[in-house]
Parts: C-alpha cells; sequence; structure tokens
C-alpha cells in the first residue's frame, strides 16, 4: 500500500478511510448496512445497497477496501470552464465571467445542506476532493484554487463573492507572499511554505528574512497539496462528498441531490 492509498492515488486513499470508518465489526468487509451508517439524507438504505451491488467486483454482497477503493467513482467538472492557457488570453470581461461559472460550479457540489452558503466543513470537504482528483490527474494543482477571503471568518460561512478563484496555484501563493490582507489567514498559512520558489522577479515580492538557522527547503506543490489531502478531517460532510461521487457513478442508486 502507497502513502497515497490502494492503487496509488489520493482518491483511494480518502476512500480507505471512508471505509475503515464504515467497517464497525473490523472484519475488513462492508455491508450495505455498514455503508449507510456512516450516510447521511433519505433512503440511506437503498442508496447504500445500490453502490454495494455496482462496486462488488466478486458479487458476495460485501465490499472489501480494495472493492470500494478502485471501484467506480464519478469526476464533477463543468466542460465549459476556459483552460488555463484561455483564461490567460481571455478579455477582462470573459475572465470574469469564467470566475463567475468557476463559483457557481463549486457552489453546486460544495453546498451539502442546499443552504446557498458554504460552511467551513463544506468548503474544506470540497477542496480536498478537488485537490486528491487533481493529483491523482498528474496535474500540479487543481485547474482552479478557490480562497475563502478574510471576511468569511467572522460569520462562519462564505458566499459566492467570498470565493477568490486563482487559476494556478502560483497566483495564490504569490498573493500570499504579498500579505494579501484578504486571504483567509489559514488557508494563507498552507500555502507560506511554497513562497520561495513562487516568487517571481518583477512580482514585488521580498526575499524572506536572514537568519543564523538556515530555513528548511520548500515543498514543491504536489507535496503540500498531498499532505493536506491526507491529513484533511474526514468529516461527516467530506463522507457525503464522497458517497455523493459513488452514487452519480452508480446507475441504479437514488442519489441525493446537492442544491445548486
Amino acid at each position: 500500500m502507497t502513502a497515497q492509498g490502494i492503487g496509488g492515488t489520493y482518491r483511494a486513499g480518502l476512500m480507505q478511510r471512508l471505509f475503515g470508518k464504515a467497517d464497525q465489526d473490523q472484519n475488513q468487509l462492508v455491508n450495505a448496512t455498514e455503508l449507510a451508517g456512516v450516510m447521511s439524507g433519505d433512503d440511506t438504505a437503498k442508496r447504500a445497497a445500490a453502490i454495494i451491488a455496482a462496486n462488488d467486483a466478486d458479487g458476495d454482497g460485501q465490499l472489501t477496501v480494495g472493492e470500494l477503493s478502485t471501484g467506480k467513482f464519478a469526476p464533477e467538472t463543468l466542460a465549459g470552464l476556459l483552460s488555463i492557457q484561455e483564461y490567460a488570453e481571455a478579455d477582462r470581461a470573459n475572465r470574469q465571467a469564467d470566475d463567475q461559472n468557476a463559483v457557481d460550479e463549486f457552489f453546486a457540489h460544495a453546498d451539502v445542506d442546499g443552504d446557498g452558503k458554504l460552511s467551513k466543513d463544506e468548503f474544506d470537504a470540497e477542496r480536498t476532493l478537488r485537490m486528491a482528483q487533481s493529483l491523482d490527474a498528474g496535474e500540479a494543482a487543481p485547474q482552479h484554487m478557490f480562497v475563502a477571503l478574510r471576511g468569511a471568518a467572522d460569520d462562519g460561512v462564505i458566499t459566492r463573492d467570498e470565493l477568490m478563484v486563482g487559476r494556478r496555484l502560483a497566483d495564490v501563493a504569490k498573493a500570499v507572499w504579498l500579505n494579501d490582507p484578504d486571504l483567509d489567514p489559514e488557508f494563507a498559512a498552507r500555502l507560506k511554505a511554497l513562497q520561495p520558489q513562487m516568487a517571481e522577479p518583477g512580482t514585488g515580492a521580498e526575499p524572506p528574512a536572514q537568519s543564523e538557522t538556515p530555513a528548511p527547503p520548500a515543498a514543491d506543490t504536489t507535496t503540500v497539496l498531498g499532505d493536506a489531502v491526507r491529513s484533511a478531517e474526514l468529516t461527516q460532510t467530506l463522507i457525503a462528498r464522497l458517497i455523493r461521487q459513488l452514487e452519480m457513478a452508480s446507475p441504479t442508486a437514488p442519489t441525493q441531490e446537492l442544491s445548486a
């Protein structure tokens, strides 16, 4: 087993943790009753049975950790979003429109309770899942990075207007390097490890303060994001997002809809 999980993917690592949560009797098998026990929403028994049926490779009515971790898992993307190169070449109006589409798409998947706002758990769960999918696809970072503005911390919820969309991690890291006062402090701290290598000549970035103790080498983007995925808390919200992906890939599953 790799550090990421069975099959060497970050998504599989998250599914392995979900399996451990569901496997209440620790017999290395998860049945529909156990899976329903970690699910939320309506019709959990029926939904769990459909997920089991869609991923049960040996037909024994139960899932092993391998069957769950390497089973059907639907991607959730909006094909209309601009690529990084297209975005760079677009005019301001088209960039703003694409930013709004990216935020709307993020909310469509992340707003688990459908209240039109994101809790910290919802935001963190969605970001964790997107980072895992991007790393598994061989990308250094998700095409779109979402950062909560500082004001969102005041009331504990994030609205559409409080999301900043970055087209690559370097853009976000440079903003952190420049001590952008609008960035959420928690996420800013996570990205600070990337500052030395992300700074480019002419950006206005200041060099790190000199000290007698040499600074440790900066982690690369993949390492930082991979560590974030592996250390992410397996909240009920993240479980709900993982379950939804399984349901979307299971034709017979009565998917618990999320609000756009």
